[in-house]
């Protein structure tokens, strides 16, 4: 919850800025965390609100109590057909992202429902909630590295790896980090850190119905326009045509088209009285 527990690599990706880090771990509740979250953010506009799942650094005393976990650790992990040797598992930091994504979802959720109610009240509430604009979430993802204190000898990875009887195991652990602001930051957007934002203002219905009326007849418009330019340049080129074979055809072959002498230029055939 606080600078002082966050690891060492987390204060390189997210430097201080007057923000406030929150760590989401697999035993937290998750409505304390959107409650506690919800009422920071009323209460500092503009103050990030940092969520991340990087493990916490470890004190002087755990580091004493190392030697004993790890000598007990060797003593566990030679399997036997009785007690079989259990899979491997993924760190804290991995486990927990899929909770960390649902708890910022729920606070921009209520967040932004909260926003519109004032605004729809058109009145002043405290801690000036309605003059903020939206929500902003800047993601970031990286490797967290293992403590020393962790990391295996040579020897040991070499006896792992050549046994055969387990896989490589996994040295990088993933993690996610989420700041969320009430108004834009240019310098984690300068950063290259992806953005997305929700806006607590919506269109009225009116304007809606205005616009589609308006793309509706727009469309009809230029739907019309398009058959009478295409009708135009069919007729021009069929005239084309037209001309171009009467010019090719000589007046011979249109005298021998005639069926009868007395068939005039219409095709139409003259009536003549029996003699």
């Amino acid at each position: 919850m606080s600078n002082s527990n966050l690891d060492t690599s987390s204060k390189q990706i997210c430097p201080r800025r007057e923000e406030h880090h929150m760590r989401i771990t697999s035993g937290g509740s998750i409505s304390s965390y959107v409650s506690f979250a919800l009422s920071f953010l009323r209460s500092n506009n503009g103050v990030p609100l940092v969520l991340h799942t990087l493990p916490t650094r470890p004190s002087a005393e755990e580091k004493g109590k190392v030697k004993v976990k790890e000598k007990v650790r060797q003593e566990a992990d030679q399997p036997s057909k009785a007690n079989p040797k259990p899979k491997g598992v993924l760190s804290a930091c991995t486990s927990t992202i899929p909770k960390l994504i649902s708890v910022v979802e729920i606070i921009k959720r209520e967040y932004i429902l909260e926003l519109r109610k004032n605004q729809k009240a058109g009145g002043k509430t405290r801690n000036n909630v309605i003059q903020q604009k939206g929500i902003w979430q800047y993601t970031e993802s990286g490797l967290c590295k293992i403590a020393p204190h962790e990391e295996e000898s040579k020897e040991e990875a070499l006896i792992r790896v050549l046994g055969g009887n387990s896989k490589p195991k996994m040295r990088h652990h993933p993690y996610l980090s989420i700041t969320l602001l009430t108004r834009p930051s240019t310098e984690l957007e300068d950063k290259g850190i992806s953005c997305q934002y929700i806006l607590a203002r919506q269109k009225s219905r009116r304007k809606k119905r205005k616009l589609e009326r308006n793309g509706d007849d727009c469309e009809e418009g230029q739907d019309e326009q398009q058959e009478e330019d295409e009708g135009m340049e069919v007729d021009s080129i069929l005239q084309s045509q037209s001309d171009n074979v009467q010019a090719m055809t000589p007046l011979s072959q249109i005298i021998k088209r005639r069926k009868s002498p007395g068939e005039d230029r219409n095709g139409k055939k003259r009536r003549t009285e029996a003699v």
